[in-house]
């Protein structure tokens, strides 16, 4: 046994004008090393764990590493492990899907094509990556359109090869068990969930301009029973809006980019989808492509290919006061021939991923980059007690843990190892109301599963933290 006294503080944040702005960017990786033309490139967080998937193409069969191709980070970016085939060209017919749980398990949906087989086929690992599980057949003549995880849900949506309609395949067992939802005609383009709601958008045609597309919006509950919406948030007019794509934060803000006519067009929602702020137009030029956004916290980033094919750039703009305002232009790469950029957030830290002509060959690359924080950015007090998951989780190091403290309350934080066993109390003492940020060491404990607890008077709650060496 152990007994750990560290050093807390209440987290208080109130709201102002945005100050400063930008991002301070870190070391560019090459993660893809085969000289495959590679394409696709995809990347989700959990913790500091980065799992990155790619697709290789190999025309003239000498290539060892094509098809879906995986690499991770456990250390937030600053090392990747060597790339590493998943399925080969010659099984998997398109670029895979990927999303990712806090538990560790990491799943990637692919259309393949397996002896008599032809549809999605899951591959799946539950440690994070290090290790992958025989690939499984999921669903026959299925295409898999999105993925989201959270916990032990996964769901994927699919369309029917050659025909609609497009559905719902739901795991609430990580991925162990699958049954089918609700189905529907929408194709969707983008999906997250956070809390009880899978938040979507996707192409529809809209009601003003004869064939033209708009974007709508969808939700659909967890249990994938139904698809509700669309409704439209680009402007309803004789203007196609294209390819668009929404990202969430933890409050549940909802932002959403497309092309229109070769801008990138950027809209918010504060309220869950219910209502929509007026839209934003973010870039300058008239020849953009291929957006995707991401949000955490008060960040919010939107990324494009700034042409269609080669002798493009990507460009980048970001916000540290939830869209409100945004900052200058910026790119992360020199190249002339890039494109295929995708995003995500965690922690004030900016993580990409976009495809980049390198000494003859079509590479994937990675770079992240520090977002500068809004001093004037708050958050009210707390109106429950609440435990959140530990950050980062997984981690091989130091982790925070959050809690919330609505009123005076004798408080304890304790953390046990899968045996039960107390390895360390963290908090023992009554505390005023605020949010607080507890850092835990667990540099001193081997790999492993381990369990923290919050408990008051009158509340009491259990997360799941992990620790990979």
């Amino acid at each position: 046994m152990m007994l750990l006294i560290l050093f807390l503080t209440p987290v208080f944040f109130l709201s102002a004008q945005n100050q400063t702005c930008g991002v301070e960017w870190g070391t560019t990786h090459q993660l893809s090393n085969d000289s495959a033309l590679t394409t696709t490139p995809l990347l989700t967080i959990t913790g500091d764990s980065i799992h990155t998937i790619w697709y290789g193409v190999d025309t003239l069969g000498t290539i060892s590493q094509d098809g879906i191709m995986y690499s991770h980070s456990f250390d937030s970016g600053s090392t990747f492990s060597p790339p590493r085939m998943l399925l080969s060209m010659d099984s998997a017919f398109a670029p895979g899907l990927i999303a990712a749980s806090q538990e560790g398990y990491v799943y990637v949906a692919v259309l393949a094509a397996i002896d008599t087989f032809y549809g999605t086929v899951l591959l799946r690992s539950s440690d994070a990556g290090i290790n992958w599980q025989p690939y499984r057949y999921l669903a026959e003549g299925k295409d898999p359109e999105g993925i989201v995880a959270k916990d032990s849900l996964v769901m994927i949506y699919y369309g029917s090869l050659g025909r609609s309609p497009f559905g719902w395949l739901v795991s609430t067992d990580h991925g162990t068990s699958w049954r089918r939802g609700a189905t529907s005609v929408y194709h969707l383009a983008s999906m997250t969930l956070v809390g009880t709601q899978v938040h979507a958008v996707g192409e529809v045609v809209g009601n003003i301009g004869r064939g033209v597309t708009e974007v709508g919006y969808f939700t659909a509950p967890l249990d994938g029973s139904a698809l509700f919406g669309p409704d439209i948030v680009s402007d309803d007019d004789n203007i196609p809006s294209i390819l668009p794509t929404i990202a969430v934060n933890e409050y549940g803000d909802l932002f959403a980019a497309w092309a229109d006519t070769g801008a990138i067009v950027f809209r918010e929602s504060r309220n869950g989808g219910f209502s929509w702020i007026a839209p934003k137009v973010l870039s300058v030029r008239k020849n953009a492509i291929f957006s995707n956004i991401a949000a955490d916290s008060e960040f919010v980033g939107v990324v494009w290919d700034n042409d269609f094919g080669n002798g493009g750039a990507i460009y980048l703009r970001t916000s540290n006061d939830y869209g409100k305002t945004f900052c200058p232009i910026d790119s992360p790469t020199a190249g002339s021939e890039v494109g295929e950029p995708k995003v995500a957030i965690s922690s004030q830290t900016l993580h990409l991923v976009w495809s980049e002509l390198s000494a003859g060959h079509q590479e994937i690359f990675y770079r992240d980059g520090k977002l500068t924080k809004n001093p004037a950015i708050v958050m009210p007090p707390p109106t429950a007690f609440a435990l959140e998951q530990n950050y980062p989780n997984p981690f091989n190091g130091s982790t925070q843990i959050q809690y919330d403290v609505p009123t005076p309350s004798h408080v304890t934080l304790t953390v046990y190892n899968i045996l039960g066993q107390k390895i360390a109390t963290l908090v023992d003492a009554v505390q005023p109301v605020a949010h607080y940020k507890v850092p835990f060491d667990g540099g001193n404990l081997p790999t492993g599963v381990y369990f923290y607890r919050l408990k008051t008077d009158t509340f009491t709650a259990i997360k799941k933290l992990v620790i990979i060496r």
